[in-house]
């Protein structure tokens, strides 16, 4: 499914950001973009962090994204905070 929404994705990740990112950096807010749409919408304070250069500040807002936290989702937002800050690509769920 990830496939063949991919560009969409991607999409909402060129909107959103204006500054250079990493491949793991953009590979893990397309992650984000796979499950929760725009980025701009749903997650302004992670995109106007990463805009002003505050990458480690930004991380942390990937943690703060799990519907109250629900289990998978606080797992996935970790896998994701990993995947931006360190590039730890881990696929298990």
């Amino acid at each position: 499914i990830f496939n063949e929404d991919k560009e969409d994705h991607e999409e909402y990740v060129k909107d959103a950001i204006s500054v250079p990112l990493f491949q793991h950096e953009f590979d893990a807010l397309c992650s984000l973009a796979f499950n929760i749409g725009s980025l701009q919408k749903k997650a302004p304070s992670l995109c106007k962090k990463i805009n002003a250069g505050k990458y480690q500040d930004a991380a942390v807002e990937f943690l703060d994204i799990t519907n109250g936290g629900v289990s998978g989702l606080v797992k996935r937002r970790k896998q994701e905070n990993a995947m931006f800050l360190r590039a730890e690509y881990d696929s298990a769920h």
